[in-house]
């Protein structure tokens, strides 16, 4: 997760991870990783959304909102600056002054996700 988040350089991944860091490798181990997680999660979504209007809602949300299945949050993952011009367009976000791309994510109000995108 810390590597898919920081989504570090080569170089700043030789400081983290040693002399001996192997791009190729840790790309795997990424994937690799990063598949694992995806697979875990998915069972966990899918079983929770089935569910999703069974979750108790604290009642002054209740109150405000009607019946709301859950919180909405979105997080940054910072990349590199994209060769394209097309992707630079669509990655880079002024409130950051970086590129990053979004990730959101629908959480029950006990925090379990919902949803995930």
């Amino acid at each position: 997760m810390f590597y898919i988040k920081q989504y570090p350089t080569e170089r700043e991944a030789k400081v983290l991870f040693g002399d001996t860091f192997s791009a190729s490798s840790l790309q795997r181990k990424v994937k690799r990783h990063a598949l694992f997680l995806a697979t875990r999660l998915q069972k966990l979504l899918v079983d929770q959304w089935d569910r999703r209007y069974k979750h108790p809602r604290p009642p002054e949300v209740v109150e405000v909102f009607g019946n709301p299945l859950g919180c909405v949050d979105a997080s940054p993952i910072y990349i590199e600056r994209p060769d394209e011009k097309q992707h630079r367009l669509a990655t880079y976000q002024g409130k950051y002054k970086a590129f990053v791309l979004k990730i959101q994510m629908c959480c029950t109000f006990q925090g379990v996700p919902l949803f995930l995108r």
